[in-house]
């Protein structure tokens, strides 16, 4: 889990749909733009942005298909 600027995002790997899952929420009061960067081992970078609404919360799916990795990080930034 990671929390930047009111908003936080709980993120996995599903092994069974071959991607990450997760949530967005934003906590506050006002609309934010969120960039949110899932970098795999293998040099693979997936990079979104989503706008949400105040209290907003917003479930996300990346789909990773047959990429070959061994480890994962992310960033998130408001």
């Amino acid at each position: 889990m990671l929390s930047q600027g009111g908003v936080d995002l709980t993120i996995s790997y599903e092994a069974f749909s071959l991607g990450f899952e997760g949530r967005l929420t934003n906590t506050t009061s006002a609309a934010v733009s969120v960039n949110l960067v899932v970098r795999l081992s293998n040099g693979r970078t997936y990079d979104n942005v989503f706008d949400l609404a105040p209290g907003e919360i917003h479930y996300v799916l990346i789909a990773t298909s047959l990429d070959r990795f061994t480890s994962w990080s992310v960033s998130l930034s408001v």
